[in-house]
């Protein structure tokens, strides 16, 4: 991102559950626990037409999820979005989302980029939204008959499988937030 004017910015974010908002690897907020949507803030002083990074974290534990982003810009006093995001390669206009499968952030099961980040969460293209996570089973000998089921969208894709027994590399489809597999034995 780049600061449009000199001065002291603050950052808002809008959550349910964890967040944490970094600028320059400095951390300016931190509300990482479970809650209720909760409004958090923090400031530093940016500087006219430098670059910055800018890096949030965000977990959903369970129930209502909700995350929004804003800056007020000095001089301005009003909360807006977050102008001039581009991604990593400085090109991309956007903010890099990596989603990962806990809280500790270790397990990295996606990326995408959004293209805003506003009270209804990450606006996200259609051709970005999609993430896929391979993983390995451990079979029997045997034809598996299963349904993949992204559990936001309700679609289904049917999967067959013929195994020689032992282990099996699994790619899901595409999907949003969760998706399951049920997998039966023929």
């Amino acid at each position: 991102m780049t600061a449009p004017s000199d001065g002291r910015y603050r950052f808002y974010t809008s959550s349910d559950d964890g967040i944490r908002l970094w600028i320059d690897e400095k951390m300016i907020l931190e509300n990482w626990n479970e809650h209720g949507t909760t409004t958090d803030s923090g400031s530093i002083d940016l500087i006219e037409g430098k670059k910055y990074n800018l890096k949030l974290e965000y977990y959903q534990a369970g129930g209502g999820a909700a995350l929004g982003l804003q800056w007020i810009v000095p001089g301005n006093g009003k909360k807006q979005l977050i102008q001039g995001l581009t991604a990593p390669d400085g090109n991309t206009p956007g903010l890099l989302v990596e989603k990962f499968s806990g809280i500790d952030l270790k397990s990295k099961t996606g990326e995408s980029i959004a293209t805003a980040v506003t009270s209804d969460g990450l606006q996200i293209e259609k051709s970005q939204a999609g993430n896929t996570v391979e993983f390995v089973l451990q079979l029997e000998k045997g034809n598996y008959l299963g349904q993949w089921i992204d559990t936001k969208t309700g679609t289904r894709i049917e999967l067959k499988i013929s195994h020689e027994g032992g282990e099996v590399t699994l790619t899901t489809p595409p999907f949003l937030e969760d998706i399951a597999l049920v997998l039966r034995k023929n």
